[in-house]
């Protein structure tokens, strides 16, 4: 892909589809492929330590996410889960 883009001149071949094409293969090769097995270890030896209960869902929360697990959103009103979206996952 290097060689490719040597070639290309950036006024003229300013083309989105390259640009995709660096990130996705850029990703493969760089990203932390065990990120989601350690987020589920994490979640597996997540203990509450009284009083930080905000603490607790707030890592959890951010665990879920990191172990690409889906779960829905309980708003306090609401005995039942929102089963239309899951929470929000902010990585």
């Amino acid at each position: 892909m290097g060689e490719v883009l040597d070639t290309l001149d950036s006024l003229i071949d300013n083309i989105p589809a390259v640009w995709d094409q660096f990130l996705y293969e850029f990703s493969a090769q760089f990203q932390d492929s065990q990120k989601e097995g350690r987020a589920q270890q994490k979640l597996e030896n997540l203990q509450m330590k009284f009083p930080d209960i905000d603490g607790y869902i707030s890592q959890f929360e951010e665990l879920a996410c990191q172990a690409n697990y889906y779960y829905p959103s309980y708003p306090l009103h609401q005995s039942q889960p929102n089963k239309q979206s899951p929470a929000p996952c902010v990585q």
